[in-house]
């Protein structure tokens, strides 16, 4: 009886010898039996790997409009820091201009309070040497007198005119110091 199934079993199923056929049949198990148990980890580590590179570009893109608009803000910079050195360049000469014509009236005050200094100075000392001649000629006066005046003996009327005389010349000299010192 085993005999009988193995016959029947043999005539239902036959088993052919031929090595590449035997390859292809084994070469399809295995497939199958890889993609049933390896294809979960596959998928998934498939599926990792597009997650990440979906990642990395979507990173990218960010990173680009960053640039982007960092570029943007530098071009405006750029463009109003242009802007702003025309504005400079045209404007320069007209602030030069100013600044010299204030530093020529400034010059032109400081020469003319420094010329009314020197012409005051000059009026002083000239004052002050005319006064110093005053003084040495009413002194010299006053010496010539008193020896005239010890040499010749003089009456009294005489002496009390040339008293008096000599007091206002003395009084006259006081009054010019006190002028000139003034």
């Amino acid at each position: 009886m085993l005999n009988l199934v193995y016959e029947q079993a043999e005539a239902l199923v036959e088993l052919n010898t031929n090595i590449f056929e035997t390859n292809l049949v084994n070469l399809g198990i295995v497939v199958g039996v890889v993609v049933v148990l390896g294809g979960d980890a596959l998928t998934s580590a498939l599926d990792e790997r597009r997650r990440a590179i979906l990642e990395s570009l979507e990173d990218a893109n960010n990173r680009f409009a960053e640039a982007q608009a960092r570029l943007a803000a530098v071009e405006e910079q750029l463009a109003n820091a242009k802007t702003e050195a025309s504005s400079i360049t045209s404007s320069a000469p007209a602030e030069a201009q100013t600044a010299a014509q204030l530093v020529l009236e400034t010059a032109s005050g400081e020469m003319t309070r420094l010329r009314d200094r020197v012409a005051a100075d000059k009026t002083l000392a000239q004052t002050q040497t005319s006064g110093s001649i005053y003084r040495w000629m009413i002194g010299a006066s006053i010496q010539v007198a008193q020896d005239a005046l010890t040499v010749t003996k003089l009456t009294t009327k005489q002496e009390s005119i040339l008293g008096s005389c000599i007091q206002k010349l003395e009084k006259i000299q006081v009054d010019q110091i006190k002028v000139s010192s003034i």
